[in-house]
C-alpha cells in the first residue's frame, strides 16, 4: 500500500465521525472546484503555494467548518472561504510574495484598501465577499489575516507592538463588553493568535452573524489552529516575535477557557453541530497539541455538551 492510500484511509476513517459526512466531503469538493476554476480564470494562480500548509490540510480544515452547515450552499461557500483565505493569507504573511508591506501598513485600517493593494489577488477577495451574506464578517476577517501578517513581518519589536495593540483593539471593537473585559489582561502577542482562526470570515456564510458568538469561536480555536502548524512555520521563518515570549500553553488554556464560557451563554441552535465539529477538530490534530491545550479541548467539549442539554 502507497503512503498516499494510507492518509485517505486515515481521512476517510475520520471524516466519517461526523454525521452526514458524505454530503459535507461531497460539497467541501465542489467548493474546493469552484475555487480552483476562479483562481485560474483570474489568472492568479497557482490555487496552492504554501511551504508550511499541505493543500490537503486545507480540505480537513473545510470539511470542520463546513459542519454546522444549512446545506449544500452553505457547506460549498464554507469550503469556498477556507480555500480563498489560504490563497489570500499567503500573500499577506508570506515575505516573498507581499510585495506591499509599507502600502498595506499605511492602509490598514480599511480592509477595503487592503484588497485594493492586492490587485488581481484582492479583486478574488471581494468576489468571495460578493457570496457571503454577512459581508463586514468577511471584510473584518480581511483585515484581521492582514495584521496577521504585518506582525510577522515586522523588522522590529516597537513595530511589532504597535501592530498587536491595534489588532487586539480591532478585533474587540464590536464584540460585547463582557467578552472585552475577559481578554483584557490577555497579553497582545497571545492575542495574536486568533489571526490564525478568524472565525468570522465562516459565520459570514451563515443566516446570521453576532461578533461576540465569532469572537468566542475564534478564542477556542486559535491554539489549535497555532499549534498545528507552528514548527512549520517556525522552520520557515514566518514566525517572529522580535524579542517577545511567544504564546505559552497556560495562555492557550486560558483563551480556550475564556471562549467555552462566552459560548455556553449564547442560544445557538447550531450549538449542537458546533460541538461535533470541536470534536472533529481535536481528533484532526491529535498529536500536534500540548498536552494542557488537548485536555483543555476535551474538557470544554464536556462543559458545552451539557449546556447544550
Amino acid at each position: 500500500m502507497v503512503p498516499q492510500e494510507k492518509s485517505n484511509r486515515k481521512l476517510q476513517k475520520l471524516y466519517s465521525t461526523v454525521p452526514g459526512y458524505e454530503a459535507i466531503l461531497d460539497g467541501v469538493r465542489v467548493g474546493r472546484g469552484y475555487f480552483e476554476d476562479e483562481v485560474t480564470k483570474r489568472g492568479i494562480g497557482p490555487a496552492h503555494s504554501s511551504s508550511v500548509h499541505p493543500y490537503g490540510d486545507v480540505e480537513v480544515q473545510a470539511f470542520a467548518l463546513s459542519i454546522p452547515n444549512d446545506g449544500s450552499n452553505e457547506i460549498i461557500m464554507k469550503s469556498m472561504l477556507t480555500y480563498g483565505a489560504h490563497f489570500i493569507d499567503d500573500f499577506l504573511d508570506s515575505a516573498d510574495k507581499n510585495r506591499k508591506l509599507g502600502s498595506i501598513s499605511a492602509n490598514r485600517s480599511s480592509p477595503h484598501m487592503i484588497l485594493d493593494l492586492l490587485g488581481d489577488v484582492g479583486g478574488f477577495g471581494r468576489f468571495l465577499a460578493s457570496k457571503t451574506t454577512q459581508q463586514h464578517g468577511f471584510y473584518k476577517a480581511v483585515q484581521r489575516m492582514a495584521y496577521g501578517g504585518l506582525i510577522q513581518l515586522s523588522e522590529d519589536q516597537e513595530t511589532q507592538s504597535v501592530y498587536l495593540d491595534e489588532h487586539k483593539g480591532i478585533a474587540l471593537r464590536d464584540v460585547a463588553k463582557a467578552l472585552r473585559d475577559d481578554v483584557a489582561g490577555i497579553r497582545p502577542v497571545a492575542y495574536w493568535m486568533t489571526t490564525k482562526a478568524v472565525q468570522e470570515l465562516f459565520f459570514s456564510a451563515e443566516p446570521q452573524y453576532d461578533p461576540t458568538l465569532a469572537e468566542a469561536w475564534t478564542l477556542f480555536y486559535c491554539p489549535a489552529l497555532y499549534c498545528h502548524n507552528a514548527p512549520e512555520e517556525e522552520r520557515a521563518g514566518e514566525l517572529q516575535f522580535q524579542g517577545q515570549e511567544k504564546p505559552m500553553e497556560a495562555e492557550m488554556v486560558q483563551v480556550i477557557e475564556i471562549g467555552t464560557e462566552h459560548i455556553k451563554c449564547f442560544k445557538d441552535e447550531r450549538l449542537p453541530k458546533r460541538i461535533t465539529q470541536a470534536g472533529f477538530v481535536s481528533k484532526a490534530f491529535e498529536g500536534r497539541l500540548p498536552d494542557g491545550v488537548s485536555d483543555a479541548y476535551k474538557a470544554a467539549e464536556g462543559v458545552l455538551r451539557k449546556a447544550a442539554g
